[in-house]
């Protein structure tokens, strides 16, 4: 959705930015990056740090850009997807090339199955990520998966989390004065005053999720509600629209009232605009966490853990967080006063403690639950 990109709209140019590169080095180390994601301060900070090292960075818009280049590296032929679209192989050949593999890359939890199934990564050994267990529970569980990319308590560490955000629903504050309420929570989505003016994403996983969660469920159920499929009948009777990535315009302009989006495009747009207020819904919502990844073929190297740890101090996850309108999961058991202003005030960037212990990451789905979601989908679009 717009950056969110990972459930999963849309595609991007695979233009690369200028490599940072010194002079001869005694050790090449480089990183794939989403744009925008590090800060270049935190990129020099470490450069400075790591003199006896060649340290470079790419960066590329979307996570699907940067799936397609893991693919590419693997020799692997890139297919269209259900959910998503990334170049072909001869697409990617007649723009600019690869490049060398990186030491490390980005990559979204969402993206994780598919890059364990197509074998395009290798799991982190523990020595390797010797702070993790001191991340927050719910960090450390979606990135241990099994062999199919499913999540498993004892499964391998195949990512390092070190950004994270929430799906947020913004409202402009002008248009519902005329009502003696506020949006609190997902069931706000349902009041008759608001037909015709608002927009949900256009994905089928977030919206299960925000009916299972107007229902008192969890977006990752296992059985669904006999009435989940009538309730969202009922949403999709008032939904103004669907979209990923055009739902802000209309907010701005006044077409729509309200509308559902990541927290990594609606916070610097609520900084900018004052008509505009976001809420993170009281019962919990859904979480997303960009996580560092170790492309397949990789050696260990002391230098990838000496660049997640650097991400990893508090200070510099401070700073992260400030500049990219995202979390991370290592503020999250800091004191609050000793936080950047711009964190200390706006309290959707870390979520208040209930409400993040009420949220949940997107789990992936077994194929048989997997079908069922598919099939209720199916027939909520097909009863539009």
């Amino acid at each position: 959705m717009i950056k969110r990109r990972r459930v999963l709209q849309g595609l991007c140019s695979l233009s690369v930015l200028p490599l940072l590169a010194g002079c001869d080095r005694a050790q090449a180390f480089s990183l794939l990056l989403l744009k925008g994601s590090i800060p270049a301060s935190v990129l020099e900070a470490f450069q400075k740090g790591e003199q006896g090292t060649d340290f470079s960075w790419t960066a590329q818009p979307q996570l699907a850009d940067i799936f397609a280049r893991l693919q590419v590296w693997q020799g692997d032929e890139v297919a269209n997807q259900s959910q998503f679209r990334i170049p072909t192989l001869a697409e990617l050949r007649q723009g600019n090339k690869p490049g060398p593999q990186a030491n490390l890359a980005t990559l979204g939890d969402y993206w994780l199955t598919s890059a364990i199934t197509k074998e395009l990564l290798d799991p982190f050994e523990p020595n390797e990520l010797p702070k993790f267990e001191r991340l927050p529970a719910p960090w450390r569980a979606i990135v241990k998966r099994d062999s199919q990319g499913l999540l498993a308590k004892n499964g391998k560490i195949w990512g390092a989390p070190y950004r994270w955000g929430s799906l947020l629903i913004v409202y402009r504050e002008d248009k519902l004065k005329k009502f003696d309420w506020i949006p609190t929570d997902w069931s706000d989505l349902w009041r008759p005053e608001l037909a015709q003016r608002f927009s949900l994403p256009a994905d089928y996983r977030l919206v299960l999720a925000i009916g299972l969660k107007k229902l008192g469920a969890s977006p990752n159920a296992t059985q669904l509600p006999t009435d989940l499929l009538p309730t969202l009948q009922e949403l999709q009777n008032r939904v103004m629209f669907y979209s990923s990535n055009t739902y802000l315009q209309p907010l701005v302009l006044g077409d729509s009232w309200m509308g559902v989006g990541w927290s990594e495009d609606i916070l610097p747009l609520i900084a900018r605009n004052p008509k505009l207020k976001a809420i993170a819904p009281e019962s919990g919502t859904i979480l997303w966490s960009d996580v560092w990844v170790k492309p397949k073929g990789m050696k260990n190297s002391p230098i990838s853990t000496a660049w997640i740890e650097h991400c990893w101090q508090p200070k510099v996850a401070a700073n992260i967080a400030a500049r990219t309108a995202a979390g991370s999961p290592v503020l999250l058991d800091q004191p609050t006063e000793e936080f950047p202003p711009k964190l200390q005030q706006n309290p959707l960037f870390l979520l208040s403690a209930s409400i993040r212990d009420r949220s949940e990451f997107l789990e992936p789905l077994s194929p048989e639950i997997e079908q069922k979601y598919q099939e209720l989908w199916q027939a909520l679009r097909g009863s539009s």
